[in-house]
């Protein structure tokens, strides 16, 4: 199983798990965060939102 590293997207913003070494450096951001769950299973992607918690409320 490939080693993943988990990244962000410098456009997006978005975060997600990648194997390692399969990215482009000036494309995103590598995070020190597990980039796999306790089974060894890449992390899902989260999506980076603009809504503020406020606005969700009304």
């Amino acid at each position: 199983m490939p080693e993943y590293v988990r990244v962000k997207d410098k456009q997006t913003g978005h975060e997600f798990s990648m194997p390692a070494g399969t990215f482009d450096e000036d494309a995103v951001t590598v995070l020190k965060k597990d980039a796999v769950d306790a089974g060894g299973e890449p992390l899902p992607t989260k999506h980076k939102t603009t809504a503020d918690q406020a606005a969700s409320n009304k």
